[in-house]
């Protein structure tokens, strides 16, 4: 597929960043039919843009219950342990859950999750691989369920460190709301609530997305599952059976481009063959 096949075209004056952000939350609920739980890296700043967006995916996705993670959590609290207050009380060890175990089939929120220290991540990607979490602290050992959708909130600059690579990996949505204005914000909305049970996607797609996420620096074989996760959830979101070019541009969009690495090396010919055809300003 030609790089070039990856423009969409959209009928709509607005910010195409904007638009991709709403479009995702509308995947991700298709996703969500599925069982499979959102995760999501927005690169943002603070501020009205980044609030509206996450009230629309309040909105899209109000079946979660919503769970914030402090960035300073303590290990305790993140994954629980002997709570001392009832075991004092009670005279009998007993145990706290944390806040991961809390949010079991809901959605934790990560402000500035740029400054997580590298245990949290540890643990994170611990349980977004095994959902569950397991302690093994102060005498106890348990493992309690822990299967949640998480939002990573990028608020770092674009000379800063972003969100720990390890993490980035395994969300499935990397969108970008830098270049978004207030006045840009508007809840479009790509679903109907109407899906199709089921779609697939065929072998030469496959290829395609594997061979993209290649030119763009990707060599894990998670981002291009991600990115075939999106094209199916597009695909059923337009209640079509098969994937199609457009559910693979858009994927490619919504999952790859804003990761990447490297530029494909057509994306680089075309941008230099625009730059010489530009007329000098004398």
């Amino acid at each position: 597929m030609a790089v070039s096949e990856l423009k969409i075209q959209s009928e709509e004056r607005a910010n195409p960043s904007w638009l991709d952000a709403c479009l995702a939350l509308d995947l991700a609920s298709v996703m969500l039919s599925g069982n499979r739980m959102p995760l999501i890296h927005v690169r943002a700043r603070s501020g009205p843009v980044l609030e509206a967006w996450l009230e629309i995916l309040q909105n899209r996705l109000a079946c979660l219950q919503v769970r914030k993670l402090p960035t300073g959590i303590d290990e305790a609290r993140l994954l629980g342990g002997i709570d001392l207050a009832a075991t004092l009380a009670t005279g009998k060890r007993q145990v706290s859950s944390g806040l991961l175990v809390e949010a079991h089939q809901g959605l934790v929120t990560v402000p500035s999750a740029q400054t997580m220290d590298v245990s949290t991540v540890h643990h994170l990607t611990a349980a977004l691989d095994n959902g569950f979490v397991k302690i093994e602290r102060e005498g106890v050992s348990l493992v309690q369920e822990a299967r949640f959708g998480l939002v990573l909130i990028d608020g770092a600059e674009e000379d800063e460190e972003g969100v720990h690579t390890a993490l980035q990996d395994r969300m499935t949505f990397h969108l970008d709301l830098n270049s978004v204005s207030y006045r840009d914000i508007k809840d479009h909305r790509f679903s109907t609530g109407s899906f199709a049970e089921r779609s697939v996607c065929d072998e030469k797609y496959l290829k395609d997305i594997c061979s993209l996420a290649l030119e763009f620096g990707l060599r894990s074989l998670r981002s291009s599952m991600q990115a075939v996760d999106i094209a199916i959830a597009c695909a059923r979101m337009r209640g079509r059976e098969q994937v199609g070019d457009e559910d693979i541009a858009i994927a490619v969009r919504l999952s790859l481009l804003n990761r990447a690495t490297q530029m494909p090396e057509q994306i680089e010919e075309e941008a230099n063959s625009a730059a010489e055809a530009e007329p000098d300003d004398e």
